[in-house]
């Protein structure tokens, strides 16, 4: 009888904590099917981008991504809200990041490699002596890790001041 208790207080307490975390969804400058991107900001042009279409991102967000980014918009971006808002950032050259609620960088992927001026001086030294010639898939910060995937599927991971730490399986 205590267990049939507990699970139905568990639950009430489940459904209110997961009622309490709204997600809202914004959609920007949205591609036609025909216009799909492929891969490279080349592949497209880049679609207009004006301050009522990315409103809801903090302004180093924006300046990130036009210091970063320069050639490439954004065609999707979520503001998720809750404990604190996040950000979820898609550019019309697939690059993907991710910001936290303070508009920080946390986590960016691109198949074309992530831009060498985000990535700590020391990992990226690290990779061009161990791994050249492989491009950085992804780099995501962590409370006192910084993980890096390669194209070639080799996953590492780094402190916060950039010392390899090992290898991720």
């Amino acid at each position: 009888m205590k267990k049939s208790k507990l699970s139905a207080i568990a639950a009430v307490v489940t459904m209110f904590a997961l009622a309490s975390c709204e997600k809202n969804v914004t959609v920007e400058n949205p591609v036609p099917n025909d216009q799909a991107v492929t891969g490279t900001a080349t592949d497209a042009a880049p679609a207009p981008e004006t301050a009522a279409q990315t409103n809801d991102l903090p302004a180093n967000v924006k300046s990130f991504l036009a210091d970063i980014y320069p050639a490439a918009s954004v065609i999707h971006y979520e503001k998720k809200t809750g404990i604190g808002s996040t950000y979820d950032v898609k550019l019309n050259n697939g690059a993907e990041l991710e910001f936290d609620k303070d508009g920080n960088w946390t986590d960016i992927k691109s198949n074309e490699g992530v831009p060498a001026q985000v990535i700590p001086g020391k990992i990226q030294s690290y990779v061009e002596a161990n791994y050249p010639a492989t491009k950085i898939e992804s780099i995501e910060k962590e409370r006192n890790k910084i993980h890096i995937n390669l194209l070639n599927d080799i996953d590492l991971v780094f402190d916060t001041d950039g010392n390899f730490e090992r290898l991720d399986p």
